[in-house]
């Protein structure tokens, strides 16, 4: 299974979060999961768990990103996932998160690599990043900023 985590900033709760989440998947109301500290939900695409974001985590997308992540959100997709949907996924409820909570996401893949940083209102994808190739960019109900972003 591959892992995207969306680092996000602000003060909503994992359990928000990750209703946000799955609104935004219209996935309504789905049944949540508590295991050890984190909440999940399972969806056609994927396995999502949020949990309160590590002290490393907070530290790392501090300095790469200017947000200080207070929740990860883990994105779990199986092998054989269309990867179109899974990034147009993904796109619309990182925009979501960032929108209802007023806060600074940043979508990391393989603990490295950052995909997109929303901040400040301001949507800044990675020109080598799924989005760009799976030409979902619409997805984000507004125009990114396709530029290179640090490597964690």
């Amino acid at each position: 299974m591959a892992r995207y985590v969306l680092l996000v900033g602000g003060s909503a709760s994992p359990q928000e979060v990750l209703g946000v989440v799955a609104n935004a998947l219209g996935w309504g109301a789905p049944n949540i999961i508590q295991n050890k500290g984190a909440w999940g939900i399972s969806g056609e695409l994927f396995e999502i768990w949020a949990a309160p974001a590590s002290d490393f985590d907070r530290e790392l997308s501090r300095e790469a990103t200017g947000i200080v992540a207070n929740t990860d959100v883990s994105f779990w997709i199986g092998k054989g996932a269309d990867m179109a949907r899974v990034y147009n996924g993904m796109a619309v409820a990182s925009v979501a998160v960032a929108d209802v909570f007023s806060c600074g996401v940043a979508m990391i893949a393989n603990g490295d690599t950052v995909l997109l940083v929303v901040n400040e209102g301001e949507l800044r994808v990675n020109s080598s990043s799924g989005f760009v190739q799976y030409g979902v960019l619409s997805s984000f109900g507004r125009k990114p900023s396709i530029c290179t972003l640090p490597s964690l």
